[in-house]
């Protein structure tokens, strides 16, 4: 059998092979980091990540052979109190994903009660012996510890609250109290919010807040003195309450919530909360990473949005700069092909009154007429041709149309205006 005194390296390279590396950690007493280091040093491999998944067949071809013994290596490693020491309720692979993300995990060690009391605890000390477990009401008006706890288990609740603030504080976190307020729910309406007791991991408030049960029982009523007269009606006082702690602390992350992660943790007949702490510590860690991801993700989902709307509304015009310039393209086309037409219309009228004997000189009218259609095409020309840098706009269309129809029929709509500017330079101007 495996000792955890004295590990030779044919032997732990056995062992790792044969029995994962978190509950071989647990038989030997010491942590999945601390057995991963000893592997290091003696040079021996250990399975990938996924590797117990595959069944036993697959398991024999993956196993990597123990390499030879290199000049100065040791063949044998004694456990120290070094090992021993680290905490073993964080694995290895959680311990490697979140020193990824960049988050510092914070851990009760041997001896985390200081001398003298946090400064939050002394400051609201007095007030929580006075409220005792009426402090969920105290906290709805001031700022206020989230402890409510009866004042002969406050001591108690202080000394949870100095373990985990010194372990907080050690790894940079700051501890805070929060005044009351509001918030907006996603109804619409504002919601009342009681004080609270957060700390600050990578951005996200983290609140939690440590309680004891308690029981409703009823206030004895002081029986009548003996030589009172009784009355001839008198009414049965209403009896009064009071709240009683059990004694059973409950500690719970109230915010943020992700599902799977657990946020409380309850005195048991095994385990008080004094032994969870490193549980609630992970917790917290856990619970702020997870909403620091999707705080980013709703950040990217955003500016993702944002682009798409920027390119949408670059799109947008650059399509109604292109239809401006269309218009403008085709209105002056439209006018040269129509100063054409009245062209070669004339000469066809002037060749057909040439050949007609009837009428050998063209009348006064029908001269002006003439006149103006030359005229007339001439404009058409030179505006069309000689104003090419005053660019002609796509008319606005009427607010009685539908803006949805318009994008629809786009190109019909365009060939109805530019049939209005031919309307008014055959017909007059306006």
């Amino acid at each position: 059998m495996l000792s955890a005194e004295k590990i030779t390296r044919e032997e732990l390279y056995e062992a790792v092979w044969s029995e994962p590396i978190h509950q071989l950690s647990k038989a030997l007493g010491i942590s999945d980091v601390g057995l991963a280091k000893v592997c290091k040093k003696l040079n021996v491999p250990v399975p990938g990540r996924g590797y117990w998944a595959k069944n036993r067949a697959t398991r024999k071809l993956l196993r990597i052979s123990l390499p030879f013994l290199e000049a100065g290596q040791p063949t044998e490693h004694r456990i120290t109190q070094a090992h021993c020491g680290e905490a073993d309720r964080w694995t290895r692979e959680t311990i490697q994903h979140l020193a990824e993300e960049g988050v510092s995990v914070p851990t009760l060690g041997e001896n985390t009660i200081e001398p003298e009391l946090h400064p939050l605890l002394a400051q609201y000390r007095g007030m929580l012996e006075k409220a005792g477990l009426n402090a969920g009401r105290l906290r709805a008006t001031q700022p206020c510890l989230a402890i409510n706890v009866s004042p002969s288990h406050l001591e108690r609740a202080l000394k949870i609250y100095q373990n985990l603030f010194s372990a907080f504080e050690k790894q940079g976190y700051q501890v805070e109290v929060l005044p009351p307020g509001s918030d907006q729910s996603s109804y619409g309406y504002r919601a009342a919010k009681l004080s609270r007791t957060v700390v600050k991991i990578l951005g996200v408030l983290v609140a939690f807040e440590l309680n004891e049960d308690y029981s409703t029982v009823i206030v004895p009523t002081p029986p009548p003195p003996r030589n009172r007269r009784p009355m001839a009606y008198e009414e049965t006082p209403m009896p009064e309450y009071r709240n009683e702690g059990t004694g059973q602390l409950k500690l719970a992350i109230t915010e943020p919530y992700a599902r799977g992660i657990r946020v409380s943790w309850k005195d048991g007949k095994r385990l008080r909360i004094e032994d969870e702490l490193d549980a609630f510590l992970l917790s917290a860690v856990a619970l702020a990473e997870h909403a620091h991801r999707d705080r980013l993700e709703q950040e990217r989902l955003q500016k993702k949005a944002q682009e798409a709307r920027v390119r949408a509304a670059a799109k947008a015009a650059e399509e109604k700069k292109l239809t401006q310039h269309l218009f403008d393209l085709d209105s002056r086309i439209r006018d040269c092909q129509q100063a054409e037409q009245i062209r070669a219309f004339l000469q066809k009228a002037r060749l057909r009154m040439a050949g007609s004997a009837e009428q050998a000189a063209p009348s006064v009218e029908l001269k002006a007429w003439f006149d103006w259609a030359e005229s007339l095409a001439d404009e058409l020309e030179s505006l069309a041709l000689s104003t090419l840098l005053d660019f002609r706009k796509l008319p606005d269309p009427s607010p009685a149309s539908s803006p949805q129809g318009e994008t629809r029929d786009l190109e019909s709509h365009l060939q109805h205006q530019v049939d209005l500017w031919h309307q008014r330079y055959v017909y007059g101007r306006r």
